[in-house]
């Protein structure tokens, strides 16, 4: 019995020093979320050309992305050897694909327009149609997100009695990442080096984590 709660001793204590460290990447992980959730809301209104819609639209493939992602992962997070290597595939994957998210959207404008002349859509059908394609274009790197959470929890938690505490730390490390990331983004990024190299910079922090 003591050799097994020696063992449990070992394994709660995992790492301490790894865990601040992937604390650490968790919180920018988070920062940089954000700013993709104010940047792409920005962009999706000329998109859309209402604010509304381009929040909203934003906001269910955001949330959605992440429900996916979360649940994707947490299924097959215990078959991988190494999740830590996986979370960093995955960050690079997000920041690659925000840098190609403009070209999306440019690439998306003859859509629209065949799909206006061939069928005469109105506007209800229209705004659904592009919010399909919103959909397909910005569910890949959010799903992503929502999959970094179960694969770091994988990394970090070696023993049932370390779950909770250690789960629910990165939880909240993360979206304290990510309300610094709104303030960013709306009131220091976008000021100041605009649409363009604000996505850019977030996806340099997503390939550097």
């Amino acid at each position: 019995m003591k050799a097994e709660d020696n063992e449990v001793s070992i394994k709660g204590n995992w790492g301490s020093s790894h865990f601040a460290f992937v604390a650490l990447l968790f919180f920018f992980s988070g920062l940089s979320s954000l700013i993709y959730q104010v940047i792409w809301t920005r962009q999706l209104v000329f998109v859309f050309g209402s604010t509304s819609f381009a929040s909203a639209t934003v906001l269910s493939v955001f949330m959605g992305g992440l429900a996916i992602g979360s649940f994707v992962a947490g299924k097959y997070a215990d078959r991988l050897r190494n999740p830590f290597l996986w979370y960093g595939l995955l960050e690079g994957f997000i920041g690659i694909w925000a840098i190609l998210i403009p070209i999306f959207l440019i690439a998306a404008i003859p859509i629209y327009k065949i799909f206006w002349q061939m069928f005469h859509l109105d506007v209800l059908v229209f705004s659904l149609l592009r919010f399909a394609v919103m959909t397909v274009i910005l569910l890949p790197p959010t799903a992503c997100m929502g999959a970094t959470l179960p694969l770091l929890s994988k990394f970090v938690t070696s023993s049932i009695e370390v779950v909770g505490n250690r789960v629910g730390l990165l939880y909240s490390i993360n979206t304290l990442g990510a309300v610094l990331g709104a303030i960013a983004a709306g009131l220091l990024l976008i000021p100041q080096l605009g649409f363009t190299a604000t996505p850019i910079s977030a996806a340099i922090l997503n390939v550097s984590l």
